[in-house]
Formats: structure tokens, sequence, C-alpha cells
């Protein structure tokens, strides 16, 4: 099947194209052929001079712990390497874009802590003199957020007070905040930039009910798509999005047996009392697969 799309546009919005994909941690493949799409959210000019937003697609991605998933979004990400299959980005490869230019487009916000001088506003400030925000603003006018970067009313202070982040958080030290609003923070930031697409992992996993309900409704109004792994078995159905599961492949140890699940990546055995010292190294059989696709929840126009 050929592909006939185009760069960034705010009419028609950008497509992201994942086709047969293998995903490997340490060289051993845990993921293949993994096949979806995501559609960025567009604007519609209607007759009147006025505009309608149309919203990009969520894609939730489920499974147990060492399954891959991480994996996956790095390799999105274009953080990770591509063995086979391929990424497609308005039908172009990560390297006919270049790094900058792909990270730019597709923002990967990780569940672990980020370790960084300054604050959330010093990395958005920086992150929007990238070269590679510029050409894609200049490419993508219905972009504007990052533009604003220094201005008094700059969108991360918005965007974290949809968060429930307190005025001015985000202009203190990252050392200075607690998990919980160091993950918000981080998410702040990427959605403040305003990228086509936003790869998050477990954006809720370290917070309380209303702060984590104020995530679902940023992520589902945001204009970005949202690839979204999730241990929260209800947040599909509350926010609205496909919904892929992650079946885990087979494994083995060198010792012989079979077993399936998590451990994929690690090898650790955590249900029966061992230390990972004790576990033989372990051989993947078959990899996991991504299953589902199925609508979970509110329509949200996706």
């Amino acid at each position: 099947m050929s592909l006939h799309l185009t760069r960034d546009s705010s009419a028609r919005g950008s497509v992201l194209v994942v086709r047969n994909l293998t995903a490997r941690a340490g060289g051993t493949p845990i993921l293949e052929d993994v096949s979806f799409t995501l559609k960025s959210g567009r604007r519609l000019e209607n007759g009147d001079g006025s505009s309608t937003s149309i919203a990009g697609s969520i894609a939730f991605v489920r499974g147990p712990s060492g399954g891959g998933k991480t994996a996956l979004l790095r390799t999105v990400a274009s953080l990770e390497p591509v063995d086979e299959g391929a990424l497609l980005l308005d039908g172009l490869l990560p390297e006919a874009w270049g790094p900058a230019a792909w990270r730019s487009r597709v923002c990967y916000v990780p569940q672990s802590r980020l370790r960084l001088p300054g604050s959330p506003a010093d990395l958005f400030a920086e992150a929007s003199r990238f070269a590679a925000q510029a050409d894609r603003r200049a490419a993508s006018p219905s972009a504007p957020a990052a533009a604003a970067a220094c201005s008094p009313a700059s969108p991360l202070d918005s965007v974290a007070s949809s968060l429930l982040l307190d005025a001015g958080l985000v202009h203190r030290p990252w050392e200075t905040l607690s998990g919980g609003q160091a993950a918000r923070a981080a998410l702040a930031v990427a959605m403040a930039l305003d990228p086509p697409f936003l790869l998050v992992d477990e954006p809720t996993a370290a917070l309380d009910a209303s702060a984590a309900a104020a995530v679902e409704r940023a992520l589902a109004e945001c204009g970005s798509a949202v690839l979204w792994v999730t241990h929260d078995e209800g947040q599909p159905g509350r926010v609205g999005g496909r919904v892929y599961d992650l079946v885990p492949g087979v494994v083995a140890s060198r010792g012989g047996g079979e077993r399936r699940g998590g451990g994929g990546e690690s090898g650790r055995e955590n249900d029966g009392g061992e230390s990972s010292n004790s576990v033989p190294p372990v051989v993947v059989i078959s990899p996991g697969r991504l299953v589902g696709g199925d609508w979970v929840g509110p329509k949200r126009g996706r």
C-alpha cells in the first residue's frame, strides 16, 4: 500500500504510522509485528472565517510490567533503533526528518523523574529556542504555544494550571518538587510545546485521584495525538480512545522451563522470594504482540 501524505499541515494534521515494528531490549526482540496509526489534531476552516478544532487520536497500551511498553514508546520516539518494520511521520522515515525534527514532533515523556538543573520553565524556554521547534512552528501555524515561551503569559503556566500545579511551581528548581509535582511539570513542558504527538508512560501513576483526573482531562482535550501507556484499567473508559493490549511473549530460563509475562526484559522472578542474582538468564522463545485496537469510552471527536 502506498502512502501519499504531506508534512505538517494545520488543516490536515499529521499522521504517524507504525508498521510491522519489532522492538528490542538489549538486542533481544521483545515485541514484533506492531502496527497502528495515530492522527494529530487539525483545524477546519469554516465559511464564516471561524475554525473548528478536531482532537487528535488517543491510543492506550496496556500490559504487564517488563513486557516492552516503554521500549515501544522509546522506539516510536526514535530513541531506540528500528531493526525491523518502519516508522513513518507524514510519509517520511525518521532518517529523512533527522533526530531533532522527529523528536520536536513526536515527544516522549518518561515515567522516571527528570534530573535536570534549573526549573521546568528553564527547560521549556530552552526547548522552545531549538531550531527544530522554530522550523515546526513555521510549517504549522496552528502551534503557537512555544513561540510565546518568554512572554509574561507563557503557555507553560496555563498548561501547568490545568494540571493543578500551583502558580509559580514550574519556576522552582526541579530538585525542590515532589515526585507527583515533577511528573506533572514534565508533562506540562511537553504539552506546552504543543507537539503533534505525545508519548506518555503512565502519566498518572504517582498522582492522587484529583491530580490524575486533571491529567486525564488535559490530555483528552489537548490537540496532540497521544500514545498512552497505562496500568489503570478504568482509564481508557474515562478518557476515550483505542485500547491495545500487549500480549507477553514466551520466555524460558536457560535451565529449562517456560513462562509467560513480564520479566522478559529483566529476567527477574519477583514472586518466588528469590533475588534476581539467583535467576538464570532468560531467552525469548517468541516476542510479545500488540493486539486489540477497539474503541473504549467517550468519542471526543476522535
